[in-house]
């Protein structure tokens, strides 16, 4: 396993395991991949605009991250991979699994909820690019 698939995992649990049982049973199904980078389609597909670059995608019950555009938002942002994974693991999983706009972690300190809820840029009804 390389670091990129240990951030990915240690995300999703700490992700996880903040959600009700109800909410981590109907995740059961949901599967997670990770692409070097997306691909045309995947962008075209979604109508991510010039300039930027899709971090995860959503679609039937499958979130696809995509490394690289991770890793460069990660040293933009000055954070970790795996903050950076969390934040589009919840944006996939609350905007598009779970269909609400709830992005803010639970019972996080103010400073977090400012982080977590920064607005997403989201194309309505294709998936998410952020």
């Amino acid at each position: 396993m390389n670091d990129f698939d240990l951030a990915i995992q240690n995300a999703w649990a700490h992700m996880f395991s903040e959600l009700d049982s109800l909410k981590q049973e109907s995740l059961h199904n949901l599967t997670i991949e990770t692409q070097p980078r997306p691909s045309n389609l995947q962008t075209a597909l979604t109508q991510t605009p010039p300039g930027h670059t899709l971090l995860g995608l959503y679609h039937q019950n499958k979130i696809i991250l995509f490394e690289e555009p991770i890793r460069q938002a990660a040293a933009s942002y000055n954070q970790s991979v795996e903050e950076i994974a969390e934040q589009v693991m919840r944006h996939e999983v609350w905007q598009h699994h779970f269909g609400t706009n709830h992005t803010v972690r639970p019972n996080a300190p103010k400073s977090l909820d400012e982080t977590y809820s920064r607005p997403a840029r989201c194309c309505p009804g294709t998936g998410g690019w952020w």
